[in-house]
Parts: structure tokens; C-alpha cells; sequence
């Protein structure tokens, strides 16, 4: 008997597919690139859940959004 589609496996497809297209992002841009793209997408928190326990991604360190004062000041990043 096969099993059932899982959500989390949907999500992993989502998220292979937006790093493939948009290469490295941190889980926020992740998130946002799958906003307007995906009727159901996962939350803040499955996302990091999703992200840690997937073998196929691979941290690459911390990361930061940038936040839009620091947009306005032409600091941080």
C-alpha cells in the first residue's frame, strides 16, 4: 500500500525547488520567496524544523535579514 503524501514532504519539495532557483538564502527569504508562489506554506517555525532535519541542505553559517533602517543608514549588509 503507498503511503500517504505528507505535508512535510511537500514543503521539502517547495524549498528544494526555490534554492535551486534562487541558490543560497537564509530561512526568512525562503519563506518569502514561497509566499506569493504556494497557497500553503509552512510557518516560521516548521520552516527551521524542515530546514534542520532535511540531509539534502546544508547550512552555510548564520545569516541576518536585513532590517529597513539599516536599508535607510546604507549600513549592514
Amino acid at each position: 500500500m503507498a503511503r500517504k503524501r505528507r505535508a512535510s514532504d511537500r514543503y521539502h519539495t517547495q524549498i528544494e525547488t526555490i534554492l535551486r532557483e534562487k541558490g543560497p538564502l537564509v530561512a526568512y527569504d525562503i519563506r518569502q520567496a514561497m509566499v506569493g508562489r504556494w497557497k500553503n506554506i509552512p510557518t516560521p517555525n516548521q520552516l527551521g524544523n524542515l530546514l534542520s532535519r532535511n540531509k539534502n541542505i546544508v547550512s552555510l553559517g548564520e545569516g541576518y535579514k536585513k532590517s529597513f533602517s539599516s536599508m535607510i543608514r546604507g549600513s549592514g549588509g
